[in-house]
């Protein structure tokens, strides 16, 4: 799977549309998503598409840091209530620090 940041523009308007509304795993490892298209994807997690979401895999992508920071500010704004599992590693150190930080204020919270 190759989706990119184009494919997840059209990902994220199926999201929309509440057809995957009882997702609990979501699997979108080594698909070359950067940070376009993990924006996409974060508007769609904070509209509260994916509260079912249980484990979010993204990594061997080329998510950067301003993608990892939009997917921190979903986390944070609660949209994820069932997430207990995301699987980050992108090969850039650090740029996942923005939602390692948000998950660690949720547990806490």
């Amino acid at each position: 799977n190759l989706i990119g940041n184009e494919g997840m523009k059209a990902f994220t308007a199926a999201l929309g549309s509440g057809s995957l509304g009882a997702l609990e795993l979501l699997n979108l490892s080594g698909n070359h998503i950067g940070d376009a298209g993990m924006t996409e994807l974060s508007r769609s997690i904070a509209s509260g598409s994916l509260a079912t979401l249980k484990k979010l895999w993204l990594y061997s992508n080329r998510i950067g840091g301003a993608g990892m920071t939009e997917f921190s500010r979903a986390i944070a704004s609660g949209s994820l209530p069932a997430l207990e599992q995301v699987y980050l590693w992108n090969g850039n150190p650090g740029d996942d620090a923005p939602v390692q930080k948000a998950l660690a204020d949720r547990k806490n919270a």
